[in-house]
């Protein structure tokens, strides 16, 4: 008997240094092909479009002490409140005055950040879930060549990434531990918080979130208030500060920008080719809709009474396919956002090996994320046992579904997302096996 107990004793101890090397192999992976990216790749003008308005703002506040997008002001520029703060107060920790120096600065920090938030993330969930959902949401996390090749670019999505992957990985850290769970409910919340000013599309999350909790519990629960209320706070400062310096709580251009360019059914401007990825270059009323959030809603609310079943079958499908599809558009695409002259994607072995696996198996674990969602959805409306991590996992997932049938669905913006997707995909895989264990035991 004892010898039996020994030997199983024996088996677990090397299928945990199994598990270990996994985890160490997956990690030193991750970190070798973040540093070819880094290191290697060339952006063509990698200070232009968004990243041109980022660079401005660090370097307004640096040098002017003013929050602006004016881009090389010469003498103290005016304040504005086009982009949230989050990025842009990351970029100035980091500012020099040489541009070039500055944009490494800021790819290197941001690339060390993913790697801390991303590693605390596999860990997590390796304590609270197994080997099995951690390994298979580790490979994803490490290689998939998205999250590695959005640090090269003076972008929010880097830094947006790695704050969601920190705040998923403190929802499940929350839940699974009794002591001190009240401040990792708070850390949860502050890092939301912090998200929100990165990415303002997850501004409504909270209240989304809270209104979740109140349906799955029946009540108002005092952490859901408290998360609520601390996830709105840098929100609600930043709304302040923009009140007061520029006299109106945010400006609406992103937000009639978001719904305007969502509004062309396939990207494409009355099916012109041509207008692929840039249909508002193609329409001539495209000046019409900054006049305000009212009249951007009236033209499309024309036209979606013009060809009714064709605005009906992007909103409801059709921006699902642009949001999940593995190419970027409008711009370079493939993996690349902006032009991309040198990279080790274009031919070193080990990342397109990572880039080929990953490609090949995208749709299938797509269809299982979202196959998951939908059992986790029917198992909520029930009041089936769901744990806190779950309940946030799906909702961030869920919530990138519903907030993109409103705004602009291009494939850069779900990237992020993609980590409560791969999170729930795992999940679902491992429940399958664990069925089928049990079937044929």
């Amino acid at each position: 008997m004892f010898v039996l107990m020994g030997l199983e004793i024996e088996m677990v101890l090397k299928r945990k240094h199994f598990i270990y090397l996994s985890m160490l192999l997956m990690i030193m992976l991750g970190v070798y092909i973040r540093y070819l990216a880094v290191q290697y790749s060339i952006v063509d003008s990698p200070v232009r479009a968004d990243a041109q308005d980022y660079y401005s703002y660090a370097v307004n506040m640096r040098e002017w002490g003013v929050y602006s997008n004016e881009y090389k002001a010469s003498v103290s520029p005016k304040p504005d409140s086009l982009r949230s703060p989050g990025f842009p107060d990351f970029a100035y920790i980091f500012y020099n005055s040489n541009q070039d120096i500055f944009v490494k600065n800021i790819l290197i920090a941001q690339t060390i950040l993913q790697i801390v938030s991303f590693a605390f993330l596999f860990f997590v969930l390796y304590r609270f879930y197994g080997a099995l959902v951690s390994l298979i949401t580790g490979w994803f996390l490490w290689t998939f060549p998205h999250f590695v090749n959005i640090n090269i670019y003076f972008l929010s999505e880097s830094l947006f990434t790695s704050l969601l992957a920190s705040l998923i990985g403190m929802a499940v850290l929350s839940h699974f531990s009794e002591r001190k769970k009240i401040l990792y409910y708070m850390a949860f919340a502050l890092l939301l918080g912090f998200a929100i000013l990165v990415r303002p599309t997850l501004q409504y999350f909270p209240i989304f979130l809270f209104f979740i909790f109140y349906f799955y519990y029946r009540k108002i629960t005092r952490s859901a208030v408290w998360i609520l209320i601390i996830s709105l706070l840098p929100m609600l400062l930043w709304g302040g500060r923009n009140i007061l310096v520029i006299g109106q709580w945010s400006d609406p251009t992103l937000m009639i920008n978001g719904l305007y360019h969502g509004s062309f059914p396939w990207f494409m401007y009355n099916d012109i080719p041509e207008s692929f990825g840039f249909p508002y270059h193609f329409d001539p009323q495209a000046s019409e809709v900054y006049q305000g959030i009212g009249r951007t809603l009236e033209i499309i609310f024309e036209r979606f009474i013009a060809d009714p079943l064709n605005y009906l079958s992007w909103y409801l499908v059709g921006k699902q396919f642009f949001l999940w599809q593995w190419s970027i558009i409008a711009g370079q695409g493939d993996i690349f956002i902006y032009p991309t002259l040198a990279s080790p994607y274009y031919g070193e072995k080990i990342s397109l090996f990572t880039y080929s696996v990953n490609k090949f198996i995208h749709l299938f674990w797509l269809i299982g994320a979202f196959s998951g969602l939908i059992v986790v959805i029917k198992r909520f409306l029930k009041r089936e046992t769901l744990s806190f991590a779950l309940i946030v996992i799906s909702a961030v997932f869920l919530y990138a579904i519903l907030i993109h049938i409103i705004v602009a669905p291009f494939p850069r913006y779900g990237i992020p997302f993609k980590i409560p997707a791969m999170i729930i995909f795992a999940i679902t895989f491992s429940e399958i096996i664990k069925w089928v264990k049990r079937k044929f035991a």
